[in-house]
Parts: structure tokens; sequence; C-alpha cells
């Protein structure tokens, strides 16, 4: 049984923990004591402010997440409610729900831009004392007209991309009725799970296996109708399309960015208003993808899956930590290892798999668990930097749990001494008479004599 299908109001006896006041939001964290063995715990929360400019609201987040309006006993009258599971702080939680509530604003904003619009199922009924109502304004003109594809004409008008996408706006007349489509193509496929739970978050987008506007790989895309009625701004759909297809470029990833960022606050508390599950298909539009490659190109009669771009591997064999004023001398030395064949860490080789993480818990994984040796970018820069700072760290943490194991590489970009990094741990020093070519050679032959 789903935990929120339990009872969140009545137990044999039940106690109140605490009470916070968050951004908009006051939370009780209560204690249902059903039996001597039957102990469960709720969040009650009561919003207490809303705006009408027709953006999320915090009602709308509360109920994305699976809190359900009801009477409360706890705030007299009503709030939303779900169990929880220990340990939670709800202190914690409140704080993090108002910086979620604010970046799912934020995306709202951009992805408006883009005519996407996000699922709103509350709305400000809950402050008027009236049932639950969304807003469907400008969310309504975009519907699913056939597969998106199969049409009697269809004229390709424009093509964009930013750094994840590539987007493709074409027209077509479509089982009577014409319009315009918005495809999408991810750059480095397969998505991650959380970017395939964002798009199904937005819901407009459906998929199709074969798509002619990007060499017959797989798209996501959406539809417009063709509408002209002078009397409604909002069916001037020529303009929307035109002004909504140029926005992407800018706006888009942007958009879901700050989407996928609300998600990781809240996913610090097993929460959130993403379904993330990295091995069951996933619902998009009113079609089903595979987790695994949603969108490898496919072939009559067969499925062919695509190599993706870049697979996150379960270990490296190098993590590189850097501050930005050697990300030249890093890509350098990554590019050359990797081509070597081993597994190295450098964030731009999986900017896919970054977007929308907790970073700070990703990081630590990485520089303290999942590699065989980590190379540090010795300089002022990476001593001063706080990502620096919490990669050093993590990586000092391996050592220290290791006994002192080999394990961090520095190489000497500045004459600078680090916290925690003994001078007597040996340094390789970058300088005109060893290039980072030569230090790159250097680690491969480290990997070669290290059994893994």
């Amino acid at each position: 049984m789903d935990m929120r299908d339990f009872n969140t109001h009545s137990a044999l006896r039940t106690e109140q923990i605490t009470e916070v006041s968050g951004v908009g939001v006051t939370f009780k964290f209560m204690k249902l004591i059903h039996g001597k063995n039957d102990v469960r715990f709720s969040v009650h929360a009561k919003p207490n402010e809303w705006t009408d400019s027709g953006i999320v609201q915090s009602t709308d987040l509360l109920a994305l997440m699976g809190f359900r309006r009801t009477p409360c006993p706890f705030f007299g009258l009503e709030c939303y409610a779900r169990v929880v599971n220990e340990p939670f702080s709800v202190a914690d939680f409140a704080n993090d729900f108002g910086q979620a509530r604010n970046a799912l604003r934020e995306s709202d904003g951009y992805l408006r831009k883009c005519g996407i619009f996000m699922p709103t199922p509350e709305g400000i009924g809950f402050f008027q004392g009236r049932p639950s109502s969304s807003s469907k304004r400008g969310r309504a003109l975009w519907h699913t007209s056939g597969d998106g594809h199969n049409a009697a004409n269809v004229q390709r008008l424009k093509e964009s991309e930013d750094k994840f996408f590539s987007f493709v706006l074409t027209f077509g007349e479509f089982h009577g009725t014409k319009g315009w489509v918005f495809h999408y193509k991810p750059k480095n496929p397969p998505l991650t799970p959380e970017m395939q739970a964002a798009l199904s978050f937005i819901e407009d987008f459906n998929t199709f296996p074969e798509c002619p506007e990007f060499d017959f790989e797989s798209c996501a895309w959406r539809f417009l109708p063709h509408e002209e009625r002078e009397d409604d701004f909002f069916n001037r759909s020529a303009d929307i399309a035109d002004g909504a297809f140029d926005a992407h470029a800018e706006h888009f990833a942007v958009g879901i960015e700050k989407l996928l960022g609300a998600h990781s606050f809240l996913n610090r508390h097993n929460l959130s208003f993403l379904c993330i599950d990295a091995t069951l298909p996933i619902q998009i539009g009113h079609l089903v993808i595979s987790t695994q490659n949603p969108f490898s190109p496919t072939t009559k009669g067969a499925t062919q899956v695509a190599k993706p771009a870049s697979i996150l591997p379960e270990q490296f064999d190098v993590a590189l930590s850097f501050a930005g004023t050697e990300r030249e001398y890093a890509e350098t030395l990554a590019t050359i290892v990797r081509d070597a064949g081993y597994a190295i860490f450098y964030d731009d080789f999986y900017q896919e798999h970054l977007w929308g993480k907790d970073l700070f818990v990703f990081f630590d994984e990485i520089y303290r668990k999942k590699s065989r040796f980590c190379v540090m970018f010795v300089s002022e820069q990476y001593r001063d930097r706080m990502w620096t700072n919490h990669e050093r760290q993590s990586a000092q943490a391996r050592v220290l749990e290791e006994k002192g194991a080999e394990y961090i590489l520095p190489i000497q970009v500045g004459q600078i001494e680090l916290p925690g990094l003994r001078p007597t741990v040996g340094y390789i020093r970058l300088s005109p008479r060893r290039s980072i070519q030569d230090i790159a050679q250097v680690l491969i032959r480290k990997l070669q004599a290290v059994p893994k």
C-alpha cells in the first residue's frame, strides 16, 4: 500500500513533534501511534500566501508531491498532509520546500516562453475556501494530433539548438487539422531517468520512433493547432508558434535545469514531484518509452540501439579535480586518457548526467568512493574555491578511510600547499619542460602498472 493512503490525522495517540514556518507555508510534524509496534509520521502543511500571476502555487507543489488536501484537526480547518518516513527533519524540509517552490516558479517562467506550461492541480481554491481548480489557460492550446509526423503535406520551417537538444519546427496537415509540430532530439542519448521524468511531468510531449527531421531517429514532439480567431489573443497560434520556437534556444534548457533543481531540493528528503525509476518504462504523453534508450534509432522490423555518447560507469579509473582556470589542461588530460581506453571523470564528458543532480552528494560519491585515483590540479584558485574544497575533502576522506593508501595524484600548477595534503606526497609539476600531454602519458603508465 502506498504510504499516502494511510490516515494522516487520527490514531490511538497523536503527538506534535515540531512546527516550522517556511516560505509561504507552515508545517507540523506529527507522530501517529496506531499500536505498540505501529508508529508512523506525517507532515501537515498549511499554505498562507498565494499569487494571482498564474504561476505555480505552493498548493500545486504540495499536491504534486503527494500531499492531500483534507480537513485537519491540527490546524483547525484544512491542510495538505502525507505520511513520511523517519528520520525526517521538518526544519530542513521547510527550507528546501521554499527553495524548490522558487526554482519551480523560475522554471515555469522560462518554459512558458517556449509555450510549455506546468501542471497546476490545485490553483488558489484553498485560499478562497473553494474546491481545488487548476488553470488550463495556455496549456489548452497544445494537444495531440495523430502521430505528429504522417501528414498530407509537411513543411520544415526552422531549426535551432541548445547545449543539450536539437529543435526543428514543421507545419503540416493532419487528419482534418493543420498546425505546427515542435520536434526535440537529445544530443547525447539516452536521456537520464531524471530528464525523462521531467519531460513526462510537463505532459505535452509525445514520441515518434522514426522522425524524418532527424535522419529517421526518434524524437519527442508537441503539436500546436492552427487557428485564426481575432477575438481571442491566445488563439493567434501563428504568432505563438513562431515566438515559442524562437525562445527554445535560450530558455528551454534553463527551464529544465531549474525544474530538475527543484527536484534535487526535495529529493534530499526522499520526496519529489517527479516520478523517477531507472528500470521501468516512463509515460510521456500518450506513448510509453523505455528508460534504457528512449531515443534510439529504429529500422522497420527491428530495433537498433544506438551507442550512447556517455554512459556513467559504476567505477572510474581516474576522477579529475580542478578549478575553472585549469579547465584547458584538464580537458586535454581527460581526452588523452579516455582515448587510451580508461574511464575518466571529467565533468564536460557527463553533462547530461550532472544535470539536475544534487551535486554535493554526487561529487562526494565520485571522489570518495567511485574512482581508483583522484588527479588534483593544485593551484591558488583550487585552494580558494568552494567546490574544489568539497572535492578535495571527499578525496582526503578516502585516503583516511584506507589508512593512507595511494589515491591522490597531485599536479602542481602553482607553488601552493593544500590543507591536509602533506608536502611529502609525490607531485608532478606542470612546466615548459613537462607538458600536460607528457603528464597524461605518465598517468596512463600509472594506470597500467597498478592493477584494478
